[in-house]
């Protein structure tokens, strides 16, 4: 079994998927900010599609012109992404709510109106505890997850780039079981 798995992988690589020469899944759209490498070429090529065909990309440049680049001449494709960081300010002020809780806590482990000669709240200890150790790191997410959103990234991610196979030859296998 484990030689049939194997030669069928291997027939699969050999084989090849069926490029299409229309745009495929992941390709990316008109007005992606784009950046190429093409084949040949020591500089990269910037700017956003202003139209796909099977074979070529047509990039609007940031000076105004459209260049037109053939598919199979492009050595590397990227495509601009940007996030904020919702989620990592969320974590961070959540994580130092937390130790602010902890802290809370441990500083008021005592009677707080004990020795006291002015004005004092006397609550339960444990309600005390669970309001620091609940609300803090609540606060903490919700301040650190609104700083987060403020801060946005960008960064360049390799894309798809269909290839044209025309006049490619192919071979192909198929497996019969009886």
């Amino acid at each position: 079994m484990d030689r049939l798995m194997r030669a069928m992988l291997i027939s699969t690589l050999l084989a090849g998927g069926s490029l299409a020469a229309h745009a495929q899944p992941g390709s990316p759209a008109v007005g992606t900010v784009m950046r190429l490498t093409m084949r040949g070429q020591p500089s990269q090529v910037h700017g956003t599609i202003a139209s796909t065909s099977p074979t070529a990309w047509t990039i609007a440049h940031p000076n105004g012109s459209d260049s037109a680049y053939i598919l199979n001449d492009v050595a590397l494709a990227e495509t601009r992404v940007s996030h904020r960081h919702t989620l990592r300010g969320a974590l961070i002020g959540g994580g130092i709510g937390l130790v602010a809780g902890i802290a809370l806590v441990l500083a008021t482990e005592d009677d707080p109106c004990e020795g006291t000669t002015g004005f004092c709240v006397d609550i339960a200890p444990e309600a005390a505890n669970t309001v620091a150790l609940v609300g803090a790191p609540l606060i903490g997410a919700g301040a650190g997850a609104l700083i987060g959103s403020l801060f946005k990234s960008t960064r360049w991610v390799p894309t798809v780039v269909p290839r044209t196979t025309v006049g490619a030859t192919r071979i192909g296998m198929s497996w019969r079981f009886q």
